[in-house]
């Protein structure tokens, strides 16, 4: 299996500022590419919700601008570069420390991990953690601090398949 794991670095274009406004710069940026011709570009998306004739429509606008409690999508595309079928393919992201997970995606094909620590991954019900009194509880999601992929489904030649994770801005 081969693993892809993004760190903060990755997300220099990424650009987190707080002040009262937290500014994404959602430039499109290659975080693995070239050798074996698989290619993960990152994005981010603010949720904005519209009303029309009393139905809320949820719409994805690129985030240039967010702030404290928005929504936001980030979004991971494998590209297939290669001349051949792929699979068995880990992303490993890390969850922006001024972010808190919401939910992800169930995505045929592909297994979702979390971890505390950014090292051990489990499913969400088998993470745990030790709290102050040394009692082992699971993992409330304000304490992820990583989201691991495992795609197991075939990418063929210049397909692309897309991961995600939705999170609230603190």
């Amino acid at each position: 299996m081969k693993t892809y794991r993004l760190n903060m670095k990755h997300f220099k274009n990424l650009i987190i500022t707080f002040v009262a406004v937290v500014l994404l710069n959602a430039t499109f940026s290659t975080i693995a590419n070239a050798k074996d011709g698989v290619q993960i570009v990152s994005s981010a998306w603010v949720v904005k919700e519209e009303k029309i004739n009393n139905e809320v429509k949820k719409n994805l606008e690129e985030a240039k601008k967010v702030y404290p409690g928005d929504v936001v999508v980030l979004r991971n595309a494998v590209v297939n570069n290669s001349t051949k079928s792929i699979a068995d393919i880990e992303v490993v992201n890390p969850i922006p420390k001024n972010m808190t997970f919401d939910s992800v995606e169930v995505i045929s094909g592909v297994d979702v991990l979390f971890s505390v620590d950014g090292k051990s991954f489990n499913k969400e019900k088998d993470l745990f953690v030790t709290d102050k009194t040394g009692a082992k509880r699971v993992a409330s999601k304000e304490e992820y601090t990583h989201i691991k992929w495992k795609i197991s489904s075939v990418i063929k030649s210049s397909e692309t398949r897309n991961v995600e994770f939705t999170a609230f801005i603190k």
